[in-house]
């Protein structure tokens, strides 16, 4: 499948654009599966590929649908990971049924860098972001 966006493009000072996307490892031989939202790690400098593709394949082995976010880096500062994290739990339990998973059974895990923001998302996941009003926002950001 191809990667989502979650947002539009943001610029960042001079280092130009930033694109937060995602992108789903369904499963398709059942229904309701669980599934996780991977947040790769690298120091908020980079999201990590090691940690992306290869642990969405481990957990689809399992039975479990994936889900490897490309959250906001360097030179973007906290909480614009945090507010892309928070889409992403929502954009995915908001349309479960298209990606055929259970929407109660959404988990979220983070490697690195990204345990930090995976513990900030599953304890803070009620910090709405001002900006946005819509449909999604208004999803169970709790995973």
């Amino acid at each position: 499948m191809h990667k989502i966006k979650l947002w539009g493009n943001f610029e960042l000072a001079d280092h130009g654009p930033q694109e937060v996307t995602f992108k789903p490892y369904t499963l398709s031989d059942g229904e309701n599966f669980a599934a996780m939202l991977i947040l790769p790690g690298e120091g908020y400098e980079e999201c990590s590929n090691q940690e992306g593709a290869p642990v969405a394949g481990w957990l689809n082995s399992l039975g479990i649908a994936a889900f490897v976010l490309e959250y906001r880096v360097a030179p973007a500062k906290y909480p614009s990971p945090y507010y892309d994290a928070r889409r992403a739990i929502q954009y995915i339990r908001h349309h479960a049924e298209k990606f055929n998973i259970d929407p109660q059974r959404l988990g979220v895990i983070g490697f690195s860098s990204s345990s930090h923001l995976a513990a900030t998302l599953s304890n803070h996941y009620e910090m709405k972001n001002k900006l946005v009003d819509d449909k999604i926002e208004q999803t169970n950001a709790r995973p």
